[in-house]
C-alpha cells in the first residue's frame, strides 16, 4: 500500500505543476493584454502597428488556449488519481505505468496524459450515468430534475427526475463542432470523442453540463431570443438581446462549474450573481462571443449586423446593432 500511495503522490505533483504552469500562463496573458491596452493609446504606426498588433493578439489567443490546455490535463490528471485510489488490488497494475509516463514528461507537457490514460473504455450513455450519479453533483442535478418537472431518459429507458415530467431524451450522435448540446427535449453527447476522452469522468462532465442547462432552460434561468420581431426600436432591441444574452452566460456559468466539479471532485456553488471575471471567461476565454453574434446575425439578418462584446471598463456584456448595408441595395434598417 505505501508504494502505491508513493506513486499517486508522484501524479498528484505532477497534476499541480500542470495547473501552477497554466496559472503562470494564464497571469502572463493577462500582463500582455494590459502592456497592449497602454501600446495601443501610445502608438499610431498605421499599416506597420496594425500588422504587429494582429501578430500580438494572434500570439495572445494561442497562449490563452494553451493555458486552458494544461488545466484542463490538471483536473483530468487529478481525476485519473481518484478512480485509481479506489480500484482494486488488479487495478494497480495501472498505476505503474505513472512512473514510466512521468519520466518521459520533459518530452513535453502533453504526453504523460496520453500515456497514462492507457486504454479507455468508450462508456454507454448509462454507465456514464452511473457514475454521475455516485457524485453530489449528479446527485443535486437528479434533484433539481425532480424539482423542475423534467424526466431525464436513457438509451436503455432509464429514467431520471421526475417520471411524469417533460421527456428529454439522451444520447450519442454526431454533434458537429460541439463535444454536446442541449436543445429542444433531448441532450445529445459526440460519438466521435477523441479516445482520450471517452472515461466516464470526460463523459460525463460532458453530460452534467448539458442536464444543468437543460434545467436552466425549464427553470426559466435559460432564455432563448424568441420576441425580438415585435421590437422596433434599435436602442430597446439592443437592450433585450443584452438581457436574454446574459441568461446564457450565466448558464455557461453554472454548466461549465458542473464540469469542473466532475472532473476536479469540487463541490457546487453558485453565488447567483455572474461576475466581469465570469463574463470574461465565457465571453472572450471561451469564444462565446463568435457564438452569440453568429447566433444574433443569423436572427436578424438582414436588418442588423451584430458585435457581442465585454465592456472592459465596466466589466458589463454589451450588444450593438449596426444597419446592414448591402453595396448593391443600400441600407435595409
Amino acid at each position: 500500500m505505501a508504494k502505491i500511495h508513493m506513486e499517486t503522490e508522484n501524479v498528484r505533483t505532477l497534476a499541480r505543476l500542470l495547473d501552477q504552469k497554466a496559472g503562470d500562463l494564464d497571469e502572463g496573458v493577462e500582463r500582455l493584454k494590459r502592456a497592449r491596452s497602454r501600446l495601443a493609446g501610445a502608438w499610431s504606426g498605421g499599416s506597420r502597428e496594425k500588422r504587429f498588433m494582429s501578430q500580438y493578439n494572434s500570439l495572445l489567443k494561442q497562449m490563452d488556449t494553451k493555458a486552458h490546455e494544461l488545466q484542463v490535463l490538471s483536473m483530468r490528471l487529478y481525476r485519473e488519481v481518484d478512480e485509481w485510489e479506489r480500484a482494486d488490488t488488479k487495478g494497480q497494475q495501472s498505476i505503474k505505468s505513472i512512473k514510466e509516463a512521468s519520466a518521459g514528461l520533459f518530452y513535453g507537457l502533453l504526453s504523460p496524459f496520453y500515456l497514462i490514460r492507457g486504454n479507455v473504455k468508450e462508456y454507454s450513455i448509462t454507465e456514464t450515468w452511473e457514475f454521475l450519479n455516485s457524485t453530489q453533483t449528479g446527485k443535486d442535478l437528479e434533484a433539481l430534475a425532480k424539482q423542475h418537472g423534467i424526466c431525464f431518459i436513457l438509451p436503455d429507458g432509464t429514467k431520471i427526475g421526475d417520471p411524469e415530467g417533460e421527456i428529454i431524451n439522451i444520447y450519442f450522435d454526431d454533434t458537429g463542432d460541439y463535444a454536446g448540446y442541449q436543445q429542444d427535449n433531448k441532450i445529445v453527447i459526440d460519438d466521435t470523442l477523441d479516445w482520450t476522452d471517452k472515461g466516464v469522468d470526460s463523459v460525463g462532465a460532458i453530460l452534467a453540463h448539458e442536464m444543468q442547462h437543460a434545467i436552466d432552460r425549464e427553470a426559466g434561468l435559460l432564455q432563448d431570443y424568441s420576441g425580438f420581431e415585435s421590437i422596433t426600436d434599435q436602442e430597446q432591441l439592443e437592450e433585450f438581446l443584452e438581457q436574454q444574452t446574459e441568461t446564457r452566460i450565466a448558464s455557461e456559468v453554472r454548466a461549465y462549474e458542473r464540469t469542473e466539479n466532475i472532473i476536479l471532485g469540487t463541490e457546487y456553488q453558485d453565488d447567483g450573481i455572474t461576475s466581469p471575471s465570469e463574463i470574461r471567461r465565457i465571453i472572450v476565454d471561451k469564444d462565446y462571443e463568435t457564438i452569440y453574434e453568429n447566433q444574433l446575425n443569423q436572427l436578424l439578418y438582414p436588418n442588423y449586423t451584430v458585435d457581442v462584446y465585454l465592456n472592459e471598463s465596466t466589466g458589463e456584456l454589451e450588444v450593438n446593432l449596426y444597419p446592414f448595408i448591402n453595396e448593391n441595395f443600400g441600407n435595409y434598417a
